[in-house]
């Protein structure tokens, strides 16, 4: 019985430091996740420049969206909408880790919600992020409201 108790006390130890790491680790996964898109987010949107989103995908969103399909999206938001006037930053981001390793942080994933307001209503972003080589890639990018509201 003093074996079992020994044991299952150790199972619990294990889960609780597991939860608390994994806990501390997706915290800091959706900073670093928040802090790439507050960065980017405008940079993309400033003059609705198709390359400056391309330059920043992953390999997947490239070869499922490819550089004309991207082109044309944008050149539809930017005719919708109009320029960039304000850029309202990230209002939610859920990050989360694909594996258990301890490494670079390769296969860390966040989905973030951005806003902006632009010459003709506001905008609204869903973004999937994933880390490739150390670094963050965007590998989804939706436009959200349907369209702008009137002015």
């Amino acid at each position: 019985m003093k074996l079992f108790r020994k044991l299952f006390f150790c199972a619990v130890a294990f889960f609780v430091v597991f939860l608390a790491w994994t806990t501390w680790r997706s915290s800091a996964i959706n900073g670093e996740a928040q802090n790439y898109l507050d960065a980017e987010m405008p940079r993309i949107l400033a003059n609705w420049d198709s390359n400056e989103l391309w330059d920043r995908s992953s390999r997947a969103l490239q070869a499922n969206m490819g550089r004309d399909r991207m082109k044309a999206l944008f050149s539809q938001l930017s005719a919708q909408l109009g320029p960039l006037s304000q850029y309202d930053g990230v209002t939610s981001v859920a990050g989360y880790r694909k594996g258990f390793g301890l490494g670079g942080g390769e296969g860390d994933t966040a989905i973030g919600l951005a806003g902006a307001h632009f010459a003709r209503g506001p905008g609204s972003f869903k973004v999937a992020l994933v880390r490739h080589d150390g670094k963050w890639q965007i590998n989804a990018f939706y436009f959200l409201n349907e369209r702008p509201e009137p002015q």
